[in-house]
């Protein structure tokens, strides 16, 4: 993956961040990801707010770029050592606690005036998605990332209406297109902005590290 997302990619402006190969290689996944889920549909403007479900690569990754737009920024975690190391590294604005405020939807509500946060990174699925249909502004957006939080059958949200509800937009995000790439290489190279890498393996170091171990590593690098 490193060796592959490290080669050069054209860009329309010089874009000379001094980032690790494996950092430029992030971009091809996490980074487009995140890009897609702030400027894909409808850019992110200065002022608004983003919500970002967890501390996994595609949350910080965005945590960053809204950072660098001009956001305010307000990210989830069970884990109060994740969050102070985001709020230090990569100076998020608002850090909330699920395990101690069950009900994040309300206090995110809170923390921009009763109005509700025009981005979300859902990365629960159907165990969180009421949650962000309630934190979410009239007419924001919420990108859907991840499933790891599911409801029981008889507590299945009613995404449909809540969504109406709300008159906001629900989308699935699966990476980015080509365009999308070139943009987010574009705009970290612009900024200089330090891309979040959370593990890196040497060449032959995999073998014997199943798939189940990785996601597993990943699952809880998320919470």
């Amino acid at each position: 993956m490193s060796a592959a997302g490290a080669r050069p990619i054209r860009r329309r402006r010089s874009a000379e961040a001094p980032l690790r190969p494996e950092q430029w290689a992030a971009l091809v996944c996490t980074g487009v990801t995140a890009w897609n889920s702030l400027f894909g549909l409808k850019p992110l403007l200065p002022g608004q707010t983003v919500l970002f479900q967890g501390t996994g690569g595609v949350s910080v990754t965005g945590l960053v770029l809204a950072k660098a737009a001009g956001a305010r920024t307000i990210i989830t975690s069970s884990s109060d050592e994740k969050l102070k190391f985001v709020q230090k590294k990569f100076g998020v604005d608002y850090v909330l606690k699920y395990k101690k405020t069950p009900n994040w939807a309300a206090e995110a509500k809170k923390l921009t005036g009763g109005v509700g946060v025009d981005y979300i990174f859902e990365n629960g699925g159907s165990g969180t998605i009421k949650q962000s249909i309630e934190a979410i502004k009239f007419g924001g957006i919420i990108s859907v990332i991840g499933f790891l939080s599911s409801a029981k059958q008889e507590d299945m949200p009613d995404v449909a209406g809540l969504a109406l509800s709300k008159g906001c937009v629900v989308r699935g995000i699966i990476i980015g297109s080509k365009q999308q790439l070139e943009e987010v290489v574009e705009f970290v190279g612009n900024h200089n902005l330090d891309i979040p890498v959370g593990k890196t393996f040497k060449g032959g170091s995999c073998q014997g590290f199943g798939v189940h171990d990785l996601w597993f590593s990943h699952w809880q690098d998320l919470h």
